[in-house]
């Protein structure tokens, strides 16, 4: 029996103690990055001996040197700052280097960069990106749930290696997914455009399938509503259109008469047969058929003079 080939055994180290989302994201990036083609070891040190002698180092170290493999920001110079003035730390210098290889390319890269890689640098920075609207409501982020995790004053610091593979586990799926669902949004715009293209009326969007068609509004702005079959394929949804920037804010309003109906009652207010539910903030309904919901969509934009 041939054998396999013997996988390069490739060291990463980070630092011991309590540990942050910077510096298990960082290693979650070099894990899957080297994975497929070596053996990984993770160790969590701070002896210089440990350290001079790994493949890579993040958080840890006192050196940033893309070159050597170390990637770290505590050094009084520090790892560099972006041009928004966000510092990076150990996950940003990591991804960096890595990301657009891992993503695929620099526009997956980037768009990873804004949504997660920068919330953690700075937060990791000490710079608060926003504020809560509500007194003593705030958002729970990707850092307290890491922080859920370290130990408390009551348990055992040799918890913490486990703890840490078991985030590290959780963060190369969550980089994986977001990869994932960057790529087949990307795949996704070619159908999305060639539907607009096909509709005779530019404020209605019909697609076959729930293609994300939030990413290409910016190539479709008179679309005010959108048709899709629902993710199980049993009934048809319409859904009003974003203001560009303002996530909860429609752009058209669905009839006032719809609003929170459901079945008989609204297959009566709407003269549609298989309406099924109309939202009572009306940017939202639901038909059995895909010829019933194209027609809720046409009644509404009648109804809005559009």
């Amino acid at each position: 029996m041939e054998n396999k080939k013997e996988k390069n055994k490739i060291t990463i180290v980070t630092h011991s103690g309590q540990f942050h989302a910077d510096d298990i994201f960082a290693v979650a990036t070099l894990a899957l990055m080297l994975e497929e083609k070596n053996e990984i070891k993770v160790v969590r040190s701070r002896d210089p001996e440990i350290i001079n002698g790994a493949d890579y180092v993040v958080d840890v170290g006192g050196i940033y040197d893309e070159e050597k493999k170390r990637f770290d920001h505590h050094q009084l110079e520090g790892g560099g700052v972006r041009e928004n003035g966000i510092p990076y730390a150990s996950f940003g210098l990591v991804w960096k280097k890595y990301g657009p290889e891992l993503a695929g390319d620099s526009e997956a890269s980037s768009k990873i960069e804004q949504k997660l890689v920068i919330p953690i640098d700075a937060y990791d920075s000490g710079i608060t990106l926003g504020s809560s609207l509500f007194p003593d409501i705030n958002y729970y982020t990707i850092d307290d749930l890491v922080a859920a995790f370290r130990v408390t004053w009551k348990e055992n610091e040799k918890e913490l290696d486990t703890r840490f593979e078991f985030l590290m586990n959780i963060a190369k799926q969550l980089l994986v997914r977001e990869i994932k669902k960057l790529k087949d949004k990307k795949e996704a715009e070619k159908f999305i455009l060639e539907a607009y293209a096909q509709n005779n009326n530019k404020t209605l969007l019909n697609l076959d399938k729930y293609y994300p068609y939030k990413t290409c509004m910016d190539s479709m702005p008179d679309i005010l509503l959108v048709t899709y079959p629902d993710a199980v394929g049993e009934n048809w949804c319409l859904e009003a259109a974003n203001v560009p920037n303002k996530k909860f804010v429609s752009k058209i309003l669905l009839p006032e008469s719809w609003a929170g109906k459901r079945d008989q009652e609204l297959e009566t207010v709407t003269g549609v047969p298989g309406a099924v539910f109309c939202h009572k903030d009306r940017f939202f309904a639901v038909a059995k058929t895909q010829e019933g919901i194209i027609k809720l969509a046409e009644l509404a934009l009648e109804e809005a003079g559009k």
